[in-house]
């Protein structure tokens, strides 16, 4: 999923699966107003295995939070054996997000493992059923 033209073709060049190019729309996720993907659950599907969130652009105070958006899109979508990747974990935004999809997690009753690795940037991978194990890599 990707709201750059320029960036989706460039990644559609690149990969054999489906690259959706949406633009950002205004929504409100968790008390927090942002710009996220105009996308629904159902036009993904529900037979996502991996997920990296790396998008849309959060990297400043005035759009730190634009990435919750991934709370309501992302769950809906996955397979039960899933890994989900949440980039740039040391900032502010992806620390909430990380946060959300835990508690969203637990209370689906989904067992899962959760790590961060710690880097330069950190990551923190959710992974369930039989990719559970992948949060340890």
């Amino acid at each position: 999923v990707e709201h750059d033209a320029f960036w989706a073709a460039r990644i559609r060049e690149q990969v054999d699966h489906e690259v959706i190019d949406v633009p950002l729309s205004p929504r409100t996720v968790d008390g927090h107003r942002i710009a996220y993907y105009d996308l629904a659950p159902a036009q993904i599907g529900t037979d996502v295995a991996f997920a990296i969130i790396d998008g849309p652009p959060a990297h400043d105070a005035a759009i730190r939070d634009t990435r919750l958006g991934a709370c309501d899109l992302i769950p809906p979508c996955l397979e039960k054996d899933f890994v989900v990747i949440v980039d740039d974990r040391e900032r502010a935004g992806e620390n909430a997000l990380a946060r959300m999809l835990e508690a969203h997690f637990r209370a689906q009753g989904i067992e899962h493992a959760v790590n961060t690795v710690k880097g330069a940037q950190s990551q923190t991978v959710f992974a369930a059923g039989r990719f559970k194990g992948a949060a340890y890599f």
